[in-house]
C-alpha cells in the first residue's frame, strides 16, 4: 500500500489516491448540489464554504473507502505497535498510536477556498484521529493556500512551524488530527479538499487522558498563532498580520514571538464609548484602544445596548459596518437564542452573529465573537468594560 509514498516530514506523509476523473465528478457533484437549492451547512466548526457529503447520500461511499482502503493506510502509519511502520522508502516516519488500527466512523467533507470567501483557514487542530486530506482541484488553478503544520498539541513545541505542504490534485496527506495546522492565504483562483476525519470509537474509550492533554501556551513561531483559540494571539501577532496566514519565512523576521517583549499586566476598567446619543437605534460606535490592541462595537437593538470585539472571528472584518437584523429573519432560531435576537452581518464574508451571546447563528459552525459588559451611566455614558494596561 506504499507505492508513490513519501515523507513530506516527521509525522506527515503522502500519497497518490484519486484519479483526475474522480476529482472532476466529485466536484462537479458538490456544484450540481449546491445549484439545486436543497439545504447544507458548514463542513465544520471554522470553514463555512464547501459541503458534508455524508449527509447528501454519500457516507456508504466513503464508508467503504474507509474499510477498504484507508484503514489499512491508517494501521500502517497510525496504528498500534505491531502494525504501525517505522520507516518508509528509507526515511523514519516519526508517526505514533492515534487508533489507526481501529478506524471504524469517519466525516467525510469537502472545503472550498478563494479570496473572497474562506481565503484561509486558521490554526487549529481536528475533531478526529486520523485526517486525510485530498487535493481535488489542478494546482494551476490557485495560487497561494498552502497547508502549514505545526506541533503535536500535546507536545511544549506545538505551536512551533513544521512543515508547508502544497496540495496536488488527486494525492492524499496524511496526519494525526491532533497535530496543529492551517492554510495560509489564498491569493487567487479558487481551491477545493475532500477531507475525511476519521475515527476509532474503542481508542478513544480506552485513551481518554489523552485527549485532555492538550497544551494551551508556551513558545510559539507567529505562523502558528491562532485568533480562534491562542487568548495571547493580539499580543503576540504583529496587528498588521493579524486575522491572515501568511507564509512562515514572510512574517516580520521570522522571529518567534516568545522572544517579542514581555506581556504588560492588564486590569479590567470600565471605558467611556461616547454619550448615549452617539449609538442610535440600530446603529453602532467603535472604541480602539491602540496600546492594547483592542476594538470594541457597541450596538443598539431594540432599545438596549450591545457589545462586541469589532474584529469578526471568521477574517477580521468591522463588524461596526454591518447590518443589524432580528434572528429569526436570518436563521432558525436553536439553543438559547430568542426571535428577538439581534444579529450583525459582517460586511466582508457575511458571517453573522448573535449580539446578546457572541454565537454565529450558521448551522454547525462554532465561532464566537468575544462580547463585552456595556451599560449607561448616570450621565449618561456609555461605559463598556474592557482589560486596559495596568499603568498603577
Amino acid at each position: 500500500c506504499f507505492v508513490g509514498c513519501r515523507v513530506e516530514a516527521p509525522g506527515i506523509i503522502s500519497f497518490p489516491a484519486f484519479s483526475d476523473e474522480f476529482c472532476e465528478l466529485l466536484l462537479a457533484e458538490v456544484k450540481n448540489y449546491h445549484a439545486s437549492g436543497l439545504p447544507s451547512r458548514a463542513p465544520n466548526s471554522m470553514n463555512n464554504y464547501g459541503l458534508i457529503l455524508n449527509s447528501i447520500g454519500l457516507r456508504s461511499v466513503f464508508d467503504r473507502l474507509l474499510q477498504e482502503v484507508f484503514l489499512a493506510m491508517g494501521a500502517r502509519l497510525f496504528g498500534d505497535d505491531s502494525e504501525r511502520v517505522l520507516r518508509l522508502n528509507g526515511v523514519d516516519v516519526c508517526t505514533e498510536d492515534w487508533g489507526g488500527s481501529s478506524l471504524d466512523d469517519h466525516h467525510s467533507f469537502v472545503v472550498q477556498y478563494k479570496p473572497s470567501q474562506d481565503k484561509h483557514l486558521d490554526m487549529h487542530i481536528d475533531e478526529c484521529d486520523v485526517t486525510f486530506n485530498f487535493g481535488i482541484t489542478p494546482e494551476g488553478n490557485f495560487d497561494g493556500n498552502d497547508l502549514t503544520f505545526c506541533g503535536m498539541f500535546d507536545k511544549a513545541d506545538h505551536r512551533k512551524y513544521h512543515h508547508t505542504y502544497k496540495h496536488q490534485k488527486g494525492r492524499c496527506v496524511v496526519h494525526s488530527g491532533k497535530r496543529r495546522h492551517g492554510a495560509l492565504d489564498i491569493t487567487s483562483g479558487e481551491r477545493a479538499s475532500l477531507i475525511m476525519w476519521t475515527k476509532s470509537r474503542s481508542f478513544r474509550r480506552s485513551n481518554s487522558k489523552r485527549y485532555r492533554a492538550m497544551v494551551r501556551e508556551g513558545e510559539a513561531d507567529l505562523v502558528c498563532l491562532s485568533y480562534t483559540h491562542d487568548k495571547d494571539y493580539k499580543d503576540l501577532m504583529p496587528q498588521k498580520s493579524q486575522f491572515s496566514m501568511i507564509p512562515h519565512d514572510e512574517h516580520p523576521s521570522a522571529e518567534s514571538a516568545a522572544a517579542r517583549k514581555e506581556l504588560p499586566r492588564r486590569t479590567k476598567a470600565w471605558v467611556r464609548i461616547g454619550d448615549d446619543k452617539d449609538v442610535p437605534e440600530g446603529g453602532s460606535k467603535m472604541l480602539h484602544l491602540a496600546e492594547e490592541n483592542e476594538q470594541i462595537a457597541v450596538f443598539r437593538h431594540r432599545g438596549k445596548l450591545f457589545a462586541l470585539d469589532n474584529r469578526c472571528a471568521h477574517m477580521g472584518g468591522p463588524l461596526c459596518e454591518g447590518d443589524l437584523e432580528d434572528l429569526g429573519t436570518r436563521a432558525q432560531v436553536q439553543g438559547e437564542a430568542r426571535a428577538e435576537d439581534g444579529v450583525i452581518r459582517c460586511p466582508r464574508h457575511g458571517m453573522c452573529f448573535n449580539l446578546r451571546t457572541g454565537q454565529c447563528v450558521v448551522e454547525g459552525s462554532q465561532l464566537h465573537q468575544r462580547t463585552y459588559p456595556v451599560l449607561t451611566n448616570h450621565s449618561n455614558d456609555i461605559m463598556v468594560q474592557v482589560e486596559v494596561i495596568d499603568r498603577s
